[in-house]
């Protein structure tokens, strides 16, 4: 064995070393995090249908959001991601089961691809008794690039929260 595939081979085994300790460092924070709280909130990832208010069913899209411990929130919605970027915001806990969430987007024109401002969503959100479902209601802003409000919307949204699935 030749001198460089040893220091290699010491340098990847230091690196394992370095990356599990890393690993074990973390996961004291996350017992604590489970700790504090006793159920497994909103902290997660969640299919949803959102119903935009005053509009038929058929109006209706999905979105998936994720939401961190520490009150991170990132989300993708399943209309054409030519329209807007993947949004990202905040959440806080306000009452037992009730949760208050804000987040922000860029929108674009679909055709030449510019930024036509800014989406903003703030929610209500109500976890059911079973950690399994969420739902409320919801308000859609539309803001141009200069930041005037173009329109709002009502909304009312329920999720389901995405679990692991054997194989």
């Amino acid at each position: 064995m030749n001198t460089r595939n040893f220091e290699r081979r010491k340098m990847l085994r230091g690196a394992g070393v370095l990356g599990a300790g890393v690993v074990a460092g973390l996961a004291p924070r996350a017992a604590q995090a489970r700790e504090r709280d006793c159920t497994h909130g909103i902290e997660g990832t969640w299919l949803i249908l959102v119903q935009p208010g005053g509009a038929p069913q058929s109006a209706a899209y999905e979105v998936l959001n994720l939401y961190t411990v520490g009150g991170g929130v990132a989300g993708a919605s399943a209309n054409d991601p030519a329209t807007g970027s993947s949004a990202y915001g905040a959440w806080r806990k306000t009452e037992n089961r009730q949760f208050q969430i804000t987040f922000v987007a860029f929108t674009f024109d679909r055709v030449t691809g510019q930024t036509t401002g800014r989406l903003k969503v703030q929610a209500r959100a109500t976890l059911s008794d079973d950690d399994r479902t969420l739902s409320g209601p919801a308000r859609v802003s539309i803001y141009s690039t200069s930041g005037s409000l173009i329109v709002q919307v009502p909304t009312a949204f329920s999720g389901t929260r995405i679990a692991v699935e054997p194989v």
